[in-house]
């Protein structure tokens, strides 16, 4: 149930566009189901062979259903480009005007929906090991995409590879924006988000381990090799505006491909032993880099739709020289827009190791001195900075003849981690008694 009394009809909307805010499904049927299927060809327990089916339904993001609620009229975003701005002390110039902004759930909103299915083999090979494979699909539709209705349903010009352009722009050093005022297609608004369930995403994976166990060592094996496609623009960014589509000319599918989430190798080794009073372990991991799309630096809206962070950047053979040894995905987009999630970063390892030995006994209960090695292969992988193309702030944008050009010049450190994510090596050191 979704409470259809919260958001407030937005009249002044409705006059303009002709649609309304507050009507939407407020519930929803589902109805979910799970059935599996194991089967014992051996009929001594050393062989299970297992599989299962179900689909289920997830919840409307509530992200999106606190938008809905509170962009009804009163919340209101700013637009401006120019010179003015006292960040953050002054108030904003004359002419950054407050206007509303919405959020509208379409008429066929309803619950993520996923099916499932999955196949394997467990099989004891002897008295001490064991082998386990499977595969496993997934898809999941009706996930929320967005639009903006008020951005203007016509370009007003092309950049040089065909790109539209929305709006007027404007530079600042290497900043590029849109002046706002002619990309709105309904004046007195910025922003009308459009959520629609017409994303989708699809997952399969295989994967394959050996396990070894006797009274003072235990060893584990597990690898799985997978691919995650969808439709589902800047979902792992979490950011509003990277969610909306790039608009790119003759390329409608462009979103459908490598999902934000997709990891196709995945690793994970873990050992143990037992030496009279010390216990030693460890975990490795290694996952795949994840993928990331060459685009302009964010704070450059290069096709004037009201977004900094969904520009996606033309590979020019020209330009791109000096970084086709190092990132052979660019070679894939040569003399194109860069393919959604076509590069990767590096890939993620690591490497947990405790060692625990074994005290005696201290009032009565054992104690034990535990040595925890936190993250000793310190990973390489972060945030990369997937910018390949910088604005020139020593040029201007030029435009004529309905065709507008941003000066642009590449990023000689594309591809590089600007903020590594890891915590760093720790060593944690305790005293156990109990």
């Amino acid at each position: 149930m979704i409470p259809d009394s919260e958001p407030t009809a937005n009249t002044a909307w409705l006059q303009a566009s002709g649609l309304r805010n507050d009507v939407y499904p407020s519930a929803f049927g589902q109805l979910g189901a799970t059935g599996m299927l194991t089967w014992d060809p051996s009929l001594d327990g050393s062989t299970r062979i297992f599989g299962t089916v179900s689909s289920h339904h997830g919840d409307l993001d509530p992200g999106a259903l606190s938008q809905l609620f509170s962009q009804d009229g009163t919340a209101t975003s700013t637009h401006f480009a120019g010179s003015g701005l006292d960040w953050p002390m002054s108030m904003l110039p004359g002419g950054a005007t407050p206007e509303t902004m919405l959020t509208l759930l379409g008429p066929d909103a309803r619950a993520p929906r996923s099916t499932r299915g999955t196949v394997g083999l467990v099989r004891s090979l002897t008295s001490s090991w064991n082998l386990h494979v499977g595969a496993v699909y997934r898809r999941t539709d009706f996930l929320l995409r967005r639009r903006n209705l008020n951005r203007s349903a016509v370009p007003a010009a092309l950049d040089p590879w065909g790109r539209y352009v929305f709006g007027t722009l404007a530079q600042d050093g290497a900043l590029v924006s849109a002046t706002a005022a002619d990309v709105r297609r309904f004046a007195g608004f910025n922003e009308a988000w459009a959520l629609d369930p017409d994303g989708w995403s699809e997952y399969w994976g295989m994967s394959g381990g050996l396990e070894y166990s006797s009274q003072s060592i235990n060893l584990s094996v597990a690898y799985t090799r997978s691919e995650t496609t969808d439709n589902w623009i800047g979902a792992a960014s979490g950011l509003v505006d990277a969610e909306l589509s790039p608009a790119l000319p003759g390329l409608d599918d462009w979103s459908e491909g490598t999902s934000d989430f997709d990891a196709p190798d995945r690793l994970v080794v873990t050992a143990r032993t037992s030496l009279s009073l010390m216990t030693a372990s460890a975990v490795y991991r290694l996952r795949s880099g994840l993928p990331f799309t060459p685009r302009y630096r964010t704070g450059v809206d290069a096709n004037g739709d009201g977004s900094v962070r969904n520009d996606v950047a033309f590979v020019d053979a020209t330009t791109v020289t000096q970084l086709l040894e190092d990132w052979k995905c660019l070679a894939e987009s040569l003399g194109a827009f860069a393919t959604r999630n076509s590069c990767r970063g590096p890939v993620s390892h690591g490497l947990d190791v405790r060692v625990s030995l074994d005290l005696g006994g201290v009032m009565g209960r054992r104690a034990s001195l535990i040595v925890d090695g936190l993250d000793l292969i310190e990973s390489k992988d972060g945030i990369i900075d997937d910018a390949l193309l910088l604005v020139d702030p020593a040029g201007t944008i030029t435009s004529g003849g309905g065709t507008v050009t941003i000066p642009f010049m590449v990023n000689p450190d594309f591809g590089d981690v600007i903020y590594p994510t890891s915590r760093g090596r720790m060593i944690r050191i305790g005293f156990r008694i109990g």
